[in-house]
């Protein structure tokens, strides 16, 4: 029972059979997919249809985010191209400046061996000269424009108490014993500029030692120090001495002259004959005084005989008579 214009499907299927030799057949009657409720198809068609615009919106979506992976690749690989190319050019860079540095290497090695040559050379020379001065009898103190010890030899430890820890110290500290400010202030007199400066004095042990205080010249014309050499003179002042004994034993008037005509030592004869004569301090005559000028003060006659011990001292001076 139902409706009589209802859609049916019709379904024959084979069934086994315990008799033997029939055939036996099922048939069936279904009603058809047409004969369902009118709003089922409209509804299936509905899901059809969301579901196909959400696979599109999907799919839409997925090819934007698609296309905006392939930009930011695409942009990511012009970036990646252009550090490329930055890295090349580095590497060319680079390159360039290793040979550069490698040719300033070579260059610093030859300079290297040419400072090392002559750092030899100094060393040979600087040897030299210290042996030259420990081997020689002249003992010898360098001092800085700052008038500070820097170097002396074993030579002038004898005439001044010095050490190895003592260079960088003041000269005033020792100038004591050199003759205090007098030396002080010849020492600074060279150092300004002046002449060489030579005077005399005496050390412990009543040593007589010539002192010369030279300028220390290296580049410019301009002192940049003091060199200070002390030479013994004990032996020739002993020798004066005995000299000076035997010509004050002497009763006649005896007076040593250099070949300058300058009194170098006379005897106490010769003293006592012009402090008789008026000269009270031996200004005019005495050590030190040039006898020439001495003599040319005096107006003697051509003819007399003082005249003619002159002209004969002048020759003599001159090396013209022996």
């Amino acid at each position: 029972p139902g409706d009589p214009h209802a859609s049916v499907t019709l379904r024959i299927t084979p069934l086994s059979s315990y008799l033997e030799g029939a055939r036996v057949m099922l048939i069936a009657f279904e009603p058809s997919a047409s004969s369902l409720e009118p709003s089922a198809p409209i509804m299936a068609m509905q899901a059809d249809e969301t579901l196909q615009l959400g696979l599109q919106q999907e799919l839409r979506h997925s090819r934007e985010n698609l296309q905006a992976m392939l930009e930011e690749m695409e942009t990511s690989n012009e970036e990646l191209q252009a550090t490329n190319e930055e890295l090349t050019s580095s590497n060319e860079e680079l390159h360039s400046t290793n040979e550069e540095l490698q040719a300033v290497n070579e260059e610093l090695h030859t300079v290297n061996a040419e400072y090392a040559s002559r750092i030899n050379e100094m060393a040979e020379l600087t040897a030299d000269v210290d042996n030259i001065l420990r081997s020689s009898d002249i003992g010898t103190l360098l001092l800085d424009e700052h008038l500070t010890i820097r170097k002396f030899t074993p030579a002038a430890t004898r005439h001044i108490p010095l050490l190895d820890h003592d260079i960088g110290r003041p000269i005033a500290h020792f100038a004591f014993k050199l003759g205090g400010e007098d030396f002080l202030g010849d020492v600074n007199k060279v150092l300004a500029g002046a002449a060489a400066v030579e005077r005399r004095g005496e050390t412990a042990g009543s040593q007589h030692v010539l002192i010369r205080i030279s300028p220390y010249i290296s580049k410019s014309a301009t002192p940049t120090g003091v060199l200070v050499s002390f030479v013994d003179i004990t032996t020739l002042a002993e020798a004066n001495a005995r000299t000076q004994k035997v010509l004050d034993s002497m009763p006649q008037q005896i007076a040593m002259i250099d070949r300058t005509g300058v009194i170098v030592m006379v005897n106490a004869a010769w003293d006592r004959f012009a402090r008789d004569n008026g000269a009270v301090n031996n200004d005019r005559v005495g050590v030190g005084t040039n006898y020439l000028e001495a003599c040319s003060e005096e107006r003697l006659p051509e003819q007399s005989e003082g005249h003619d011990a002159r002209e004969g001292l002048r020759r003599l001076i001159a090396g013209d008579i022996d």
